[in-house]
């Protein structure tokens, strides 16, 4: 995904926005949204969505 394709993508992605984001497997997805670390708003018991400017913090804290 480009930077452009980035800036694009609504203020709360979705689960598959992060997975398509990071290239990673829905199962990974799910896993890494069930960290206490990621940042998720719980919209319903079904309905998760991650804003993305908290993400965008959350990939800088989490690079080494």
């Amino acid at each position: 995904m480009t930077e452009e394709e980035f800036n694009k993508l609504p203020m709360l992605l979705t689960v598959m926005d992060v997975k398509n984001i990071l290239r990673i497997g829905k199962n990974s997805a799910y896993e890494l949204i069930n960290q206490k670390s990621f940042p998720i708003l719980r919209i319903s018991e079904r309905k998760i969505r991650i804003p993305k400017d908290e993400f965008v913090k959350w990939i800088k804290t989490n690079t080494k």
